[in-house]
C-alpha cells in the first residue's frame, strides 16, 4: 500500500503534519498514516508506505468503492498545493488507486474531501 504526493507550487511546511485515511466500502478505516514527515519543497515527489489499520479490511472486496481523504494540522499558517495518489497493491497483481490532482490546504482548509478508490 504505497502514498505519492506531488507538490505544485505552494510547499508543505516542515512541521505541518499529514493524515492519509483509507476507508473501506462500508467506511471503517482500514488504513492509515499521519506525520510530519519532512518539508515537501515546491515541485518535488515523495512516496511512503501506508500502516495498515484493520489487516481484515485490506480485501479487494472491502476497499472497493472505499475512499481516501488527507487532513493537515498546520502550526501556523501553511498553504500546500498538491496531487496524491493511493495505490493499493493486491498479492494477486491487481490493484486500486485513488487520487486527486491540483488540491489546497491550509490552516483554515485543513481536510480534503472523500475521494473514490477505483480499479
Amino acid at each position: 500500500m504505497v502514498r505519492y504526493f506531488h507538490t505544485n507550487n505552494e510547499n508543505k511546511d516542515y512541521d505541518t503534519n499529514v493524515t492519509v485515511e483509507v476507508t473501506t466500502n462500508s467506511g471503517d478505516l482500514a488504513l492509515s498514516v499521519s506525520s510530519q514527515f519532512e518539508e515537501f519543497d515546491d515541485n518535488s515527489n515523495h512516496t511512503y508506505d501506508l500502516d495498515v489499520y484493520d489487516p481484515g479490511a485490506q480485501k479487494r472486496n472491502f476497499l472497493d468503492g472505499g475512499s481516501t481523504k488527507i487532513i493537515i494540522q498546520p502550526v501556523g499558517n501553511d498553504t500546500w498545493q498538491f496531487n496524491y495518489r493511493v495505490t493499493l497493491y493486491f498479492e494477486d497483481g491487481d490493484r486500486l488507486n485513488s487520487g486527486a490532482n491540483n488540491l489546497e490546504l491550509n490552516e483554515e482548509n485543513k481536510e480534503s474531501s472523500d475521494f473514490p478508490i477505483t480499479q
